[in-house]
């Protein structure tokens, strides 16, 4: 899916640039506007060390250039999420060792809010690298834990910030009018700790996101 909708975004800016190349193009400056959009997004599972899930969600953005390539940039997203391990050494962070095998699966209101820079790479068109952080919320959790009546979960928040890095492509259709695609990456919610021979890391769920959407200026 995540290849389909790079494709796709491809296809239409190689349509939209030979348009361009046949008529005087204005290059759009976008500072001092605000951008409201939908998207179409690809949510592909990091965390279940068993199968890789995905599944498609559709998402909100909100974004105010503050200057001609820098911008800030918020989402609302809604997407599932899961963490599935097996081992012999998995810790919480109080130090106890209850759980061996987990599962978790669970629903995600996701709000990040980020810092976007833009490059040119060609009139209209261009990249961008995101960098901020995304308050999460799980509205749903499940967790499955074998050989365990009752289990203790004071440990695993159902509300937490995480890292959320990204890039993309942006391309202007018009002055009111842009198309995107982005790909980023969102890992949080604690799910327990791994000591292993050399490695000690904390599962947490990870979720990668590619999106395809279509911005607007409201701006007369």
């Amino acid at each position: 899916m995540k290849k389909t909708i790079l494709i796709l975004f491809i296809s239409i800016g190689a349509f939209s640039q030979q348009i361009e190349n046949k008529m005087k193009t204005h290059i759009v400056n976008p500072k001092k506007n605000w951008y409201f959009g939908v998207e179409l997004s690809s949510n592909t599972i990091k965390s279940n060390d068993y199968i890789e899930n995905s599944a498609i969600n559709i998402g909100l953005s909100a974004e105010y250039y503050f200057h001609k390539y820098w911008s800030i940039q918020s989402k609302i997203q809604y997407y599932k999420t899961e963490v599935a391990y097996s081992t012999q050494a998995t810790f919480l962070s109080n130090g106890t060792m209850p759980y061996q095998t987990l599962f978790f699966e669970g629903n995600i209101l996701s709000i990040p809010v980020t810092a976007k820079w833009e490059f040119k790479i060609n009139k209209n068109f261009r990249g961008f690298l995101n960098f901020g952080t995304a308050l999460n919320i799980e509205t749903e959790s499940n967790y499955e834990i074998p050989n365990v009546i009752n289990p203790d979960l004071s440990d695993f928040p159902t509300e937490y910030f995480s890292l959320n890095l990204g890039w993309g492509l942006n391309y202007n259709l018009s002055k009111k009018t842009a198309l995107y695609f982005s790909y980023t990456i969102n890992n949080g919610g604690y799910k327990g700790h791994t000591d292993e021979f050399l490695n000690s890391f904390d599962r947490v769920s990870r979720n990668e996101i590619t999106s395809l959407g279509l911005k607007y200026n409201f701006k007369k």
